[in-house]
């Protein structure tokens, strides 16, 4: 099965094995989750190419969109989710300093001084 299937589909698979052994007292039968060990790195497939993060800014700057330039800026500045944007309020940049919430987790991001300035400048256009 771990051939064939990704490890949290056969990790789920396993759990309920598991839970069926218990209900029928066959305890000894049970079998260990399949361990996955994260990546530290990310792929580099996914990752968008320098050339193309700098297309993205002059079409939206082309296109005079300072708005749609600031949130790919500050995405690709601290690797946010587009949902995550949210978090990056004009507090936030006034601070330095973004707690941003996600899946009922909490983690705290340092926002360079230049994307400080920016989001700044462009609160006060607004």
């Amino acid at each position: 099965m771990k051939k064939e299937r990704s490890p949290s589909t056969v990790n789920a698979a396993i759990a309920a094995i598991n839970g069926f052994l218990s209900f029928i007292g066959r305890e000894e039968c049970k079998v260990s989750p399949v361990r996955v060990q994260k990546c530290s790195y990310r792929d580099e497939r996914k990752m968008l190419k320098l050339k193309e993060y700098r297309r993205l800014l002059q079409m939206a700057q082309m296109r005079g969109k300072d708005t749609i330039y600031l949130a790919i800026e500050t995405i690709c500045a601290l690797g946010l989710r587009v949902s995550e944007l949210r978090y990056i309020t004009k507090q936030a940049a006034e601070q330095g300093v973004a707690v941003i919430e996600n899946k009922g987790k909490y983690r705290t991001i340092l926002l360079p001084e230049k994307l400080c300035d920016k989001i700044l400048e462009y609160c006060s256009r607004r």
